[in-house]
Order: C-alpha cells, then structure tokens, then sequence
C-alpha cells in the first residue's frame, strides 16, 4: 500500500501543471494538486500508523477500508 502512495504521489507531482485538468469528466471542478497531494500524506500517515508495513500482514477491515479510500479519492480524478 505504501508503495501505491508512492507512486500516486509521483504521478500528480509529475504532471505539467500547464496541462492540469480544471474540471472532471462530469463537469465538477478538479481539486488543487496540493489537496490531492496531502490526501495521500494522510493515507502516508495512516500507514506508518497502523504500522504493518510487512508483507503478509493484515489489517483490520476498517482500518483498510480508511486507506483505501483515501488513497482512491486522489486517484479517482485521473481515471
């Protein structure tokens, strides 16, 4: 999971800021790159929190679920 962070916050730190979208396919407004950005701090942070990083290590399903999400919410645009 933190390897996703990792590279999702590559990936929007990344894009030419010339050609970021100001609108979603729906006709919504685009969040700012620096609050797409600190969603995936926070999914970052609630990693290192839950500390089990290790491969084969589970999480509880709620835990996963609120990292998932977070995590999702600053992709979902790019889809």
């Amino acid at each position: 999971m933190a390897r996703i962070v990792d590279q999702a916050e590559y990936f929007l730190q990344e894009w030419p800021l010339a050609e970021w979208p100001e609108a979603l396919h729906s006709g919504q407004p685009l969040p700012d790159r620096h609050v797409l950005l600190s969603w995936l701090l926070t999914a970052r942070r609630e990693i290192i929190q839950a500390g089990v990083t290790a491969p084969g290590t589970m999480w509880p399903y709620a835990r996963w679920h609120q990292i998932t999400t977070t995590l999702l919410a600053a992709l979902v645009p790019f889809a």
